[in-house]
């Protein structure tokens, strides 16, 4: 992130993804992605890699705009033009609509209450793999003076793998654990647990799913 202007609301930041690496084990094997990998199993991070947006935020980290996302979703159709992703480019930018980009960085930055509250409450939607999420999320001070997070999500909707039309239909919980540099007010890590149950429908049979995940974030 790069400050470029000071406004009368807060800021205006320049966004750029500079390296991209993803590290996934499941019962399933496991998932390694490197934007800096040759490789076609890497091109997905790797076309993300350099290009930029703009956001307008209040100095409490919420996003008052947020610009550049055509332009950049332009240059990714243009960079997957003639590969193996050419036909998905239009799934890969689903991480990049813009409620989904907002969710993502207000749920890093604007986390902290505010006008001497106990507690930040709000809701939060997103977009991954089609499937639209709700979220209502609670972040407050625990007792060894780290921030929590706690909420509920809801994951209901009809989504595409692999060319099969699935819906999807689960209820869960999410905790996020950020451990903060208290000098900056920035997170140094960010640890968060999910759980889901509820059922995932395919070609009319109904598949019950429990789902489990953690994810540890380190910001440097």
């Amino acid at each position: 992130y790069e400050v470029v202007a000071i406004t009368e609301q807060g800021y205006r930041l320049k966004t750029t993804g500079v390296s991209r690496k993803l590290e996934s084990l499941s019962p399933q094997g496991s998932v390694s992605l490197d934007s800096d990998m040759e490789g076609d199993e890497h091109l997905s991070f790797r076309v993300l890699t350099g290009k930029s947006y703009f956001i307008e935020m209040t100095p409490q980290g919420k996003v008052l705009s947020m610009e550049g996302l055509d332009e950049l979703h332009t240059a990714v159709r243009e960079d997957l033009a003639g590969t193996i992703l050419e036909s998905t480019s239009g799934a890969l930018l689903e991480a990049y609509n813009k409620e989904t980009l907002i969710a993502a960085f207000e749920g890093q930055f604007h986390i902290y209450p505010e006008d001497g509250n106990s507690a930040l409450t709000r809701q939060e939607e997103m977009v991954v793999n089609g499937l639209p999420i709700q979220m209502d999320i609670t972040y407050k001070w625990n007792e060894s003076n780290a921030l929590v997070a706690d909420g509920t999500l809801t994951m209901s909707g009809e989504l595409n793998a692999g060319g099969v039309p699935m819906k999807a239909d689960m209820k869960g919980t999410q905790t996020s654990t950020f451990n903060v540099n208290a000098s900056t007010g920035m997170s140094t890590d960010i640890k968060t647990i999910q759980e889901m149950e509820g059922q995932l429908t395919v070609q009319g049979t109904s598949i019950p799913m429990t789902l489990k995940s953690t994810v540890v974030v380190t910001i440097e």
